[in-house]
């Protein structure tokens, strides 16, 4: 494992107007989502807040099977969706996506190196190993930025 990264439940800033007030995960069942299929679980997520703990299936009005095409059809206004921080932060920032019930955390993300069993590895692949672990060690700092703001 390279590095963690938080998940953020996000929408769009005009699909939030839209929104009835959310106060708890059970309210999202009805809501459009967008699922991203590259996630082993992309319509049930679990949510957490203190020792409180439950699961939500949710509706994809639409598919993506990518998480940059899922992240376009939310900033589209398509529906909700759980996508990392580092990807979603400057939206968030500049007023187009909204995090929905930030108060509760989603499991936190990880981006791994999975390399062949081997004694040796070129250089090439160390290099690109070495550069990988630089990259996920600026997306953990910005990470831990966010989760140290009140």
């Amino acid at each position: 494992r390279l590095c963690t990264f938080e998940q953020w439940l996000v929408c769009s800033a005009g699909l939030a107007r839209k929104l009835p007030r959310l106060k708890e995960p059970a309210d999202l069942r009805a809501l459009p989502w967008v699922a991203n299929t590259a996630l082993k679980n992309a319509a049930r997520w679990r949510f957490q807040r203190r020792s409180e703990s439950t699961t939500v299936s949710t509706l994809p009005v639409i598919a993506a099977d990518t998480t940059i095409g899922t992240h376009a059809c939310v900033l589209a206004g398509a529906g909700l969706s759980v996508l990392p921080d580092y990807l979603v932060r400057d939206d968030v920032e500049r007023g187009n996506l909204v995090r929905v019930l930030p108060q509760w955390l989603l499991p936190l993300g990880g981006v791994h190196a999975v390399l062949p069993a081997m004694r040796f590895r070129s250089a090439a692949v160390r290099a690109f190993v070495d550069f990988m672990a630089a990259a996920a060690a600026q997306i953990a700092a910005r990470s831990s930025e966010s989760r140290a703001m009140p």
